[in-house]
């Protein structure tokens, strides 16, 4: 986690290369190869294990739209290298989906969306569906101590069963509620 008082949590190469390996085949990464629009910090998992190493593992692209966010940055490196992938936390999706509104942005490359690191509210979800062609859009949970991913959610489920959650474990992994 990033706030309150520091966790203990020890992660190894294994368990981090792994856990890029398990999302990039959740996602389907090992069936064709991507070109991800990457907005997630890479000091944090999120982007650093299943952005920058998953997508290396696999082989894929990785745009970087630069040193910091900027919606309208974002939508012209998705125009500019026919991003086929979006990554980052809904509140990234929020600001680039408001641009989108005010510009004429190509982003009919998108096929799929990636969202982590908040909450994800429904409505973002919707949107980034609809107005960004993301039809694969997967939402998924963790933290810096789980190296990060633990869950993932469905895209291929009905919509209404998944958009809520957080989906379900990855392969391998095991969840427990107290």
């Amino acid at each position: 986690g990033t706030t309150g008082q520091p966790k203990p949590g020890r992660l190894s190469h294994f368990n981090v290369v792994n856990n890029a390996n398990l999302v990039g085949r959740f996602v389907g990464y090992h069936r064709q190869r991507e070109s991800i629009c990457l907005n997630a910090e890479l000091v944090f998992g999120f982007g650093r294990t299943i952005g920058v190493l998953a997508v290396t593992i696999f082989g894929s692209t990785i745009v970087l739209p630069g040193p910091n966010f900027s919606p309208k940055t974002t939508l012209e490196a998705i125009s500019r290298h026919r991003c086929t992938v979006a990554y980052g936390p809904s509140t990234v999706f929020f600001d680039v989906l408001r641009e989108l509104e005010k510009g004429d942005y190509d982003v009919s490359s998108i096929r799929k969306a990636i969202m982590g690191g908040t909450l994800t509210n429904p409505a973002i979800v919707e949107k980034a569906r609809t107005r960004m062609n993301a039809r694969s859009l997967y939402i998924v949970y963790g933290g810096g101590e789980t190296s990060p991913v633990i869950t993932c959610t469905n895209p291929d489920e009905p919509t209404d069963r998944w958009i809520r959650t957080v989906g379900k474990p990855l392969d391998h992994v095991e969840v427990c509620i107290h």
